[in-house]
Parts: structure tokens; C-alpha cells; sequence
């Protein structure tokens, strides 16, 4: 099999399963508040990525680093970014807060150019227009419901372009994937404890398995999306993300019966396209590079 054919394979399972979560994580939202659920499901992922982490390398190397403030600064925006995203599929359609999320590569360009002073390339200012007017045009059926949640899906947006950029950062310092995986779960359990205990109610035991299916999903998503990019480009992978929306859509018309109207079709279409046409930009100006940890969880 063509190792890039694997590697598409494999973001595009990451993706569904990413969105999956947020289905399991909406049967959950009139029990548990989000502070739980995003405390339980990452729970769930930590009780297997520390474990391995620290067989992987040891106890002294998975924990000795000499960037413990940008491991630890990763770490803190996933908190936020987990946060924001639990938030937005307990308060908005699950095909939304997956759209608001995959507009990172939107932002990326604009985070790049501002802190990184990478000089962007005109076109993609009228590329990144083209994507917010989707963005907008997304929003425009829900404005009558307009609630706080989707202003907090598009902030989860911008969160998720942040931590790619960190992520890229820590790549290029040769920080091991598993030691970046163990400090991302302590930090994210370990901050969301507190508010999960100030909103805890009981919950049953079955919002609780949806729970624990959602964090195994989120933790196979990142292994997933992680192994596609040993296979192929990030260039040639990342629009492969936006399977999400696809799936995510499916989802809600399949389970939630919640049909997106034109104007939603058309703004996910722009949304889309415009994320394509970045990866592809960027990809035939900087040639083929490959990423070992994504901007995942």
C-alpha cells in the first residue's frame, strides 16, 4: 500500500473519531456539566497515555525536559482548548462547534505572520476572507439562537491554531511525542479537577460510559492523526481534518436529525475550500514537511 494512501487513511479515521466524541459528549450535557465531562474523558485518556509515556522512556525522561515552559505553556492552552471545546458540544449543534474548530488553519497564516514573523503570501488574505465570510455565513441560520457557545467554539478555533504552532515548535526541538502527550494529560486533569468538583452532580453510569467512550475516541483520534503524519506530507494530510465536518454533519443528521440548512452547507463549503487552498499554497511554497505530533487534544 502507498505509505501517503496509509497516512490519509489514517487522519481520515482520526477525524471521524474526533467527531464521534462530540456526539457522545452532547448525550451527556444534561447530566454532567462540561467542567466533568471534559475531566472524565480526559481522565480516561491519561490512565493510558502516562502509563505508556513513562514505560516508553522512563520515569527521569518522560518527565526531565529542557523546555519545560513551552511543554508546560502546550500543556495549559490544551486545557483551554479541551475546555472551550467540551463547552461548545454541550451548547451547540455538534456540526457547528466541529466547523468552529476546524477553522485553525484560518488562523494559522495570522498567528504565524503576527508572532513568528513569517511574511505571508498576498493570496491568502483574500483566501482567509473567503473562509471567515463561510464562517459567517455558517452562523447566519443560528442568529436568532445565537447563543454564548458559539462565540466560545470560534475562540476553541483560534485555541486549536495555538497549539498547532506550539506543537510545530516543540518538533523542531526534537521533544519526544510520548513526553509531550504525558505533560498535555497532567496539565489538562490537574486543572480541570477543581472546576469539575465545584459543578459535580451525580451522574448515572451510563453518562459515564458515554464519558469514557469519549475520551478512548479523543485519545484514538490523536494516535491516529499522529501515525498519518509519519506516512505523508502535513501538507497533503491536514485538509484530510476536515473530514470532521463531514462526519459531524452525518452524525447530526443521522442520530440528532438535525438537517444544516443552504446558507450552513455553503459556509462549510467555503470553510473548507479556503483551508484547502492554505494547505496547498503553503504546501507548493515550502515543499513537503512531516509532522510527529499534531495539533490534537
Amino acid at each position: 500500500m502507498d505509505k501517503r494512501l496509509l497516512g490519509i487513511g489514517l487522519v481520515a479515521l482520526g477525524s471521524a473519531f474526533f467527531a464521534s466524541s462530540g456526539l457522545f459528549v452532547q448525550f451527556t450535557r444534561q447530566d454532567a456539566s462540561s467542567w466533568v465531562a471534559v475531566f472524565v474523558a480526559l481522565l480516561t485518556g491519561g490512565l493510558v497515555v502516562v502509563p505508556f509515556a513513562l514505560l516508553r522512556l522512563g520515569v527521569r525522561d518522560a518527565v526531565r525536559t529542557e523546555h519545560p515552559g513551552l511543554l508546560t505553556a502546550r500543556g495549559l492552552v490544551s486545557f483551554l482548548q479541551m475546555s472551550t471545546l467540551f463547552y461548545a458540544f454541550h451548547t451547540i449543534p455538534l456540526t457547528d462547534a466541529v466547523l468552529f474548530r476546524q477553522t485553525a488553519p484560518l488562523w494559522v497564516p495570522i498567528l504565524s505572520a503576527l508572532f513568528l514573523r513569517e511574511r505571508m503570501p498576498r493570496q491568502f488574505w483574500v483566501v482567509l476572507l473567503i473562509g471567515f465570510i463561510g464562517v459567517g455565513l455558517a452562523l447566519h441560520p443560528r442568529l436568532s439562537a445565537f447563543s454564548i457557545g458559539y462565540l466560545v467554539a470560534i475562540l476553541n478555533g483560534f485555541l486549536f491554531a495555538v497549539q498547532t504552532l506550539l506543537s510545530r515548535r516543540l518538533n523542531q526541538l526534537n521533544e519526544p511525542r510520548e513526553r509531550i502527550l504525558l505533560y498535555i494529560y497532567v496539565i489538562v486533569v490537574a486543572t480541570t479537577f477543581g472546576p469539575a468538583v465545584a459543578t459535580f452532580q451525580p451522574i448515572g453510569a451510563q453518562t459515564v460510559m458515554w464519558l469514557v467512550i469519549a475520551g478512548l475516541l479523543l485519545l484514538g483520534s490523536t494516535g491516529c492523526v499522529i501515525s498519518g503524519f509519519k506516512f505523508a506530507p502535513a501538507w497533503l494530510l491536514s485538509p484530510v481534518g476536515y473530514v470532521a465536518i463531514v462526519f459531524g454533519a452525518f452524525l447530526d443528521w443521522l442520530v440528532l436529525n438535525q438537517i444544516p440548512s443552504l446558507f450552513s452547507v455553503i459556509g462549510i463549503v467555503m470553510v473548507i475550500g479556503s483551508g484547502v487552498l492554505i494547505v496547498a499554497i503553503g504546501g507548493g511554497r515550502h515543499g513537503s514537511h512531516t509532522g510527529s505530533v499534531s495539533g490534537h487534544n
